[in-house]
């Protein structure tokens, strides 16, 4: 089954003596981003109070069916008072006054991302969790929203992509680490399986951020002792042997002794066979393989070696 998750902008309002009115909305691409590395869908709702444009980056992900947007019309009929373009929340126009009436804007907008939660929760094809980014944002008081608050929380504790990341790199990386990614949710699927059980939701988020957290550092410290030695992949010779000969020194009692090219050209070889010989490879890490206990959370080795410092 496919999860999604249901993101909110963050209201900025002021109060002008007339209620409350928005001063602008933001969407935070970082948390958008580390949305997208371990959902599969986003919703990110819109409302004829205050509608979002989003920015070019976000039309891949709706074009890709990944970004989804539930319009809420605040009965309204259609008709949208205020716009405002994404990041930073630039304000196109406003006044949330209706028929001489003020309007609490804020509370309708931060309770529009709870009505989509609970429209979505039915879904029997996308599991849908909520992510409440902000103090503001509403939160769902149901059993539902209790329960899959722990997957939520989990994954937030999962190491998210460098800033500088883009959506396109993040997608290709999801399609080449798809099998891994498929281990990591079974891994929390089980444990959220077990602990969702527990009586008391804070004590099972404390067990399951202690598991996650101890896995995470044992990732760390088991690629930093295995994963140190470079593999010549796909490593290339072209040799001109009239060169090699007569630099034939070191190398030449090496390749006369049995050593292999590779090895020769790596022990110091280089220098003596230089005119000789030329040498071009790509690299990888390779070493002992992740203890077993580990192999569900490769992806987040994956996320920290790929997406981050990147």
């Amino acid at each position: 089954m496919k999860r999604g998750v249901v993101l909110a902008g963050v209201v900025n309002a002021y109060n002008d003596n007339q209620g409350h009115n928005v001063k602008s909305i933001a969407i935070n691409d970082d948390i958008v981003r580390s949305a997208l590395v371990y959902w599969d869908k986003i919703e990110i709702p819109d409302t004829a109070i205050a509608s979002v444009i989003l920015p070019e980056p976000y039309e891949t992900l709706a074009k890709e069916s990944i970004l989804s947007r539930q319009f809420i019309d605040c009965g309204l009929g259609g008709t949208i008072i205020g716009q405002f373009f994404g990041e930073g929340g630039q304000l196109i126009a406003g006044g949330i006054v209706i028929n001489g009436e003020p309007l609490d804007a804020v509370t309708i907008i931060n309770q529009a991302p709870v009505d989509v939660f609970y429209k979505l929760s039915k879904d029997k094809e996308i599991l849908w969790s909520y992510l409440k980014n902000s103090e503001t944002v509403a939160e769902p008081q149901s059993s539902i929203f209790n329960g899959r608050s722990l997957m939520v929380e989990i994954t937030n504790r999962l190491p998210r992509p460098d800033a500088s990341v883009t959506f396109d790199v993040i997608l290709n990386f999801k399609e080449k680490r798809d099998a891994e990614l498929k281990a990591l949710r079974s891994e929390l699927d089980d444990m959220y399986a077990k602990l969702a059980q527990l009586p008391d939701l804070e004590a099972a988020k404390a067990i399951a951020f202690n598991k996650v957290d101890l896995a995470i550092l044992d990732l760390t410290k088991a690629s930093s002792e295995s994963f140190v030695i470079k593999n010549l992949k796909g490593l290339k010779f072209e040799i001109n042997w009239t060169g090699a000969v007569e630099a034939a020194g070191l190398a030449g009692l090496a390749v006369a002794a049995g050593a292999s090219l590779a090895h020769t050209a790596i022990a110091g070889g280089v220098a003596a066979i230089g005119k000789g010989i030329k040498i071009s490879s790509s690299t990888e890490l390779f070493g002992k393989k992740l203890p077993e206990r580990l192999l569900p959370y490769k992806y987040i080795l994956d996320v920290k070696n790929e997406l981050q410092n990147a």
